[in-house]
């Protein structure tokens, strides 16, 4: 006749059984979280890569660019932004962006950032409280905005070729000096100018009018988004740009 496991045998081998059961299901909740918290990441940096590649298309076609800009809207979690129509920051970098009514100017390297902005439904309409812009103004840009030849001439100097007709002298020569901004009247000037004449037999005053109409100024009150150039600094292979705006428009 069999004998009946004895009473305590029995608690001791299904009590370890019963412990595991909570374990299990603390398990399942842990990974069922992680899944979900995983699922609102992907979720989040889909909505903003969406978003990002509608403001890159936009952009592009609002500023004729060749290439498709680079955007990087709001911090993480993306989603919260949305939610409440406004972004801390975004931020558009492009090759190149053409000035227009300048006869081919470019600047190049841009990259821009913009804070507090707010976003309406779909993206319709971007506005910036501030914003600031940094590019390059190559020396065939600033050929193109003079209608003549700008190059580099060393530390904070372009040199300016010229030739033009004064009266009825033909006058050619060289202008050098340093590019400064005007902000008042969104402008560059050469000062401490420096202009020599080639030509020969040329009166004084003639040559004067050459080297005048030679550093005329250059204005750059056509940047895009309303923005206006507060500091410049000459380089080798142009002349760098900052522009910062209120304000700013960025779409619709």
């Amino acid at each position: 006749m069999t004998q009946p496991m004895p009473q305590e045998q029995t608690a001791d081998h299904v009590a370890p059984h019963r412990r595991s059961r909570p374990i299990r299901l603390l398990i399942v909740v842990v990974v069922a979280v992680l899944v979900l918290a995983g699922l609102l990441i992907v979720a989040d940096r889909w909505v903003q890569r969406l978003a990002e590649d509608q403001v890159a298309a936009r952009v592009q076609t609002q500023l004729g660019a060749p290439a498709k800009p680079g955007v990087d809207l709001g911090p993480f979690p993306f989603l919260n932004e949305i939610a409440t129509g406004r972004l801390d920051s975004a931020r558009v970098r492009m090759d190149e962006v053409a000035l227009p009514d300048t006869g081919g100017a470019t600047i190049t390297g841009v990259d821009a950032t913009f804070t507090g902005v707010t976003v309406s439904e779909r993206f319709s309409r971007i506005v910036a409280d501030q914003g600031q812009a940094t590019g390059v103004l190559s020396y065939p840009s600033l050929s193109a905005l003079t209608g003549l030849d700008v190059a580099y001439a060393g530390t904070d100097r372009v040199q300016i070729r010229f030739e033009t007709v004064i009266g009825r002298w033909p006058v050619a020569g060289t202008a050098t000096g340093r590019p400064v901004l005007d902000v008042e009247n969104q402008s560059l000037e050469i000062a401490d100018a420096q202009v020599s004449v080639t030509s020969e037999g040329v009166p004084q005053p003639v040559a004067d009018a050459a080297g005048q109409f030679a550093l005329r100024r250059v204005p750059l009150d056509t940047l895009p988004y309303s923005l206006r150039l507060t500091s410049i600094a000459v380089r080798e292979d142009g002349v760098q740009v900052t522009a910062t705006g209120q304000d700013l428009p960025l779409q619709g």
